[in-house]
């Protein structure tokens, strides 16, 4: 809360005048009241619930306690008018990059990785990327970082073509 007060308070006047205005505007003038009182009910349900973060689960939680109060018409009313002001909260936001390999970086991780540290991943990768080229896939389709795993001596490679691979490794 400090932080985001030193960002307004660093912000010239003219300029925080102008974002002031703009987020004013961003709501109909005639249902800016509902909106808002909307959001506050939402708010306070979620300071009893002890919900620090809006999720999926929360507006579903909510919904759900709501369907033996309201009609589904008064529903959607709530869920639009939710979704119009979480929309301009959420401003700003930049979601993670997923750690998705593309064909570069497997082709580098191929060649150049440590053999006797990870033979049995480059193996893996190697299989999956001949077995999709051999079915006309893309062989970087769904490869993720996490798709290889270890438990003790055992190294599985869970893939979406085949279910699973699993072999164990002999040191």
């Amino acid at each position: 809360m400090e932080e985001q007060h030193e960002i307004i308070t660093c912000t010239p006047p003219e300029l925080r005048e102008i974002a002031n205005s703009t987020v004013d505007n961003l709501l109909p003038q005639k249902s800016k009241l509902k909106y808002e009182k909307e959001y506050l009910k939402f708010d306070q349900w979620c300071k009893e619930n002890k919900a620090q973060h809006i999720s999926e689960n929360v507006l579903l939680a909510y919904f759900e306690l709501q369907t033996h109060l309201k009609k589904p018409s008064s529903l959607w009313s709530i869920y639009v008018k939710l979704q119009a002001l979480l929309k301009r909260f959420s401003q700003g936001y930049e979601p993670k990059k997923s750690k998705i390999l593309d064909l570069e970086q497997i082709n580098r991780f191929i060649h150049e990785a440590d053999d006797k540290h990870y033979l049995d991943t480059k193996w893996s990768l190697h299989y999956y990327s001949d077995r999709n080229q051999y079915n006309g896939q893309d062989a970087t389709k769904d490869c993720r970082v996490s798709t290889i795993s270890q438990s003790g001596t055992i190294h599985w490679a869970l893939f979406p073509a085949f279910k699973c691979l699993t072999f164990s490794q002999q040191r």
